[in-house]
């Protein structure tokens, strides 16, 4: 029984492995079309859903109907997944100009956390908060100038950051694999 499940588990592993990286490659060798990708996907996704609140509502008893807001939810999602659909190239740069002020502003309160320190606590540990605040508000202003550019980076980080997390989960299965024959728990 234990055999079984741990079977089982190395073969996912090693294939949810495998996805990651062949998902993560695809980020790096066409990380526009992968964007593209995701946004289609997050509409499609608004959109069923809608869809399905929808039908739930029409489905739902009469005493509930009355209570429910899943009609204008379904709707909202709908229209909201129709609008990121025909609308990607706005959202697409949308997002990072979001990311952009929130990291900003972060950044700003960090500062000012960094001041509190040399003010308050007279702690040498305001340099390395301060220098830190001061690197996020130049990675947020490059958000905001080059919004375009920064979401293709992202996609080619996070590419990269799933071919070394996947990396890393065979090599832990295999490892795994090893320990659990070594002692014969098959």
């Amino acid at each position: 029984m234990l055999s079984d499940y741990l079977r089982r588990y190395e073969i996912m592993s090693i294939v949810t492995a495998l996805l990651m990286v062949v998902v993560g490659v695809l980020q790096i060798v066409i990380p526009v079309k992968m964007i593209n990708l995701v946004f289609t996907i997050f509409a499609a996704g608004l959109g069923i859903k809608g869809i399905i609140d929808v039908f739930a509502f029409i489905f739902m008893d009469n005493n509930a109907r009355r209570y429910s807001n899943g009609l204008l939810d379904g709707f909202l999602c709908i229209i909201g997944g129709v609008l990121l659909y025909l609308n990607m190239d706005f959202f697409k740069t949308f997002l990072p100009l979001i990311i952009g002020v929130f990291v900003i502003f972060e950044a700003i309160m960090k500062m000012q956390v960094s001041f509190l320190f040399l003010t308050a606590l007279s702690s040498s540990g305001w340099i390395l908060v301060f220098l830190s605040s001061i690197l996020e508000i130049v990675l947020g202003f490059l958000l905001l100038v080059y919004p375009a550019d920064a979401l293709v980076s992202v996609t080619i980080a996070s590419g990269i950051i799933l071919i070394v997390s996947a990396i890393l989960e065979i090599i832990e299965t295999v490892v795994m694999i090893k320990k659990i024959r070594y002692y014969s728990i098959y």
